[in-house]
């Protein structure tokens, strides 16, 4: 976050020459697009720990660890 805030703050000061905009741009999309998945999946995991089943209790299934792999 603290990348994409800095390539923010050079793009917004717009004295920038147009080939390192750009590169800032592309650099902060695929930032943006990492911390969005990143989200995604801690999203996930907390819909899962959050979810119950029909009964009102808490679905539980086995905890996986690097040792399963």
């Amino acid at each position: 976050m603290n990348e994409l805030t800095r390539i923010v703050l050079h793009l917004e000061r717009g004295d920038l020459p147009l080939e390192q905009s750009i590169a800032l741009f592309e650099q902060g999309i695929k930032l943006a697009q990492s911390s969005q998945s990143q989200i995604d999946l801690a999203q996930k995991r907390i819909d899962e720990l959050l979810s119950v089943n029909s009964d009102g209790k808490p679905k539980t299934k086995p905890f996986r660890t690097d040792d399963d792999v």
